[in-house]
């Protein structure tokens, strides 16, 4: 049961990933080119363009469905309100492992270049979103427990 919840998991991960991306392209008004930043050219796109990499489809297997699904078990005894934030930090430092093993094969699925980063490898200003992320985790994972048993 497990490989199938991590299957689910990786795809609500990956909806809320392309969704996060569009409405965050649309709120920041997607200034990618350093030129339209400083114009002030660069207009909202009501298209909400987002995009992913085919990486993170094994990186969401395996770390939502093992990794953060063990952390559960550590934290079950724990209040919402303790746990969201523990799983937050826990997603930071998973996303900063991931982020330097790919660059130890050249890879780079993602770089912040903006925020709080940390060799843009991961954004401690994303923490909140982190930590609504994990609220929805544990939301989701009692609900696809619940539906696989």
């Amino acid at each position: 049961m497990i490989w199938i919840r991590a299957l689910l998991y990786m795809c609500v991960a990956v909806t809320v990933e392309v969704a996060f991306n569009g409405l965050r392209s649309f709120v920041t008004r997607n200034y990618d080119l350093p030129a339209q930043e400083k114009a002030g050219t660069r207009k909202r796109d009501f298209n909400l363009p987002a995009q992913t990499s085919l990486w993170m489809l094994p990186v969401y297997f395996f770390g939502l469905g093992f990794a953060l699904e063990g952390l559960l078990g550590l934290l079950a005894g724990l209040s919402w309100w303790l746990a969201v934030p523990l799983l937050g930090a826990s997603i930071i430092v998973f996303e900063f492992v991931v982020a330097w093993a790919f660059s130890l094969f050249g890879h780079e699925p993602w770089r912040y270049t903006r925020g709080w980063h940390i060799h843009g490898w991961t954004r401690l200003d994303y923490f909140p979103y982190w930590c609504l992320f994990a609220w929805g985790f544990l939301y989701a994972h009692g609900i696809i427990t619940r539906w696989l048993t």
